[in-house]
């Protein structure tokens, strides 16, 4: 009898395949040799892996991220932490600036001493 055969993402994975996933990827699956490829009826590219239980043969959908998405990402979590500095920065500034009613300009001084 021939197995039955399913393409499912990950995210919908049951536990054991993601379990068979584990068990044969313990580093990470970006460098299975065994990945399958092809684009989907929209024409994006998507990646799966191969994994095979005792009644079924699964295509299970992954998201591979490549090293420039990586950096690309760290660079904008960089940037958005510039940011966030800056505006902490500025509106301890502003804060400077409002009017408390305490007089922080210095008393001119008068000459008559």
């Amino acid at each position: 009898m021939a197995k039955k055969k399913s393409i499912v993402d990950i995210s919908n994975a049951s536990a054991e395949v993601l379990e068979i996933i584990e068990k044969n990827y313990p580093n990470g699956y970006d460098q299975a040799t065994n990945m399958v490829r092809y684009n989907n009826s929209k024409g994006d590219l998507i990646v799966a892996l191969p994994i095979e239980t005792d009644d079924t043969e699964y295509l299970v959908k992954v998201k591979l991220v490549t090293r420039q998405q990586i950096e690309e990402e760290l660079a904008l979590d960089d940037l958005n932490t510039v940011e966030i500095e800056k505006e902490k920065g500025d509106s301890s500034d502003s804060d400077d600036e409002e009017d408390d009613g305490y007089g922080d300009k210095p008393e001119e001084e008068s000459e008559e001493d």
